[in-house]
């Protein structure tokens, strides 16, 4: 999904009816990009990835479907099947670090 782009573009007006939206909800695998995001100001995916989690996820979004869409960009990549390991590991290391500092900052 490029969901930026696509509203910028104007070939969605509205994320909730973006065609991922639909794919999301049938349990497709989803995978947020980028594409030209210096042209539309963006620095990174954050912004892609909360407009995909906030628009596309509708009321079901959770953690869970942040923790999917992320891994879905692992999992998805044309990285080798050694990098996807290895990054995958770097990321569920930090994946859990956030939760537990999420957690913590809950008490």
């Amino acid at each position: 999904a490029l969901p930026i782009s696509n509203q910028v573009l104007m070939l969605v007006s509205d994320l909730r009816n973006h065609p991922a939206a639909v794919l999301m909800a049938e349990g497709h695998p989803v995978v947020v990009s980028s594409d030209d995001p210096a042209i539309f100001g963006a620095s990174g995916l954050s912004y892609d990835f909360y407009e995909v989690f906030m628009g596309l996820g509708g009321m079901k979004s959770d953690l869970k479907t942040l923790k999917q869409l992320a891994l879905n960009s692992l999992r998805y990549s044309v990285l080798s099947p050694d990098m996807k390991a290895r990054a995958t590991e770097v990321w569920q290391k930090q994946w859990a670090k956030f939760i537990d500092d999420l957690i913590g900052g809950m008490y």
